[in-house]
């Protein structure tokens, strides 16, 4: 993975990375992406929001934009809700299991 652009945004708190890396066969998900993001940021996982994963047909080269938050209240306040849910991955219950 290679960081193409690093902005830092400072009235959101928050640093906008456009990253790109080379895939194989299947599309790279957004826990491996976020996972490997953090560790060549060296920051927390649940820091980092995926903005969007785009590829082009016949292309291995994929394009990121993520976010980077200063800290969890921030990335609360002004990250929009369904990123955050899709950002967030939380193990789903099995079925009879008590709430």
């Amino acid at each position: 993975m290679e960081i193409i652009k690093n902005f830092e945004n400072k009235l959101l708190k928050r640093k906008q990375i456009i990253a790109k890396t080379e895939v194989g066969d299947k599309t790279i998900s957004r826990k491996e992406t976020k996972s490997q993001l953090a560790k060549l940021l060296k920051v927390k996982e649940d820091s980092i929001i995926i903005k969007e994963i785009k590829s082009h047909f016949g292309s291995k080269e994929v394009l990121i934009e993520a976010n980077v938050y200063a800290n969890n209240e921030e990335l609360k306040r002004t990250a929009r809700s369904h990123l955050i849910k899709r950002n967030t991955f939380e193990e789903k219950k099995e079925e009879g299991e008590n709430k």
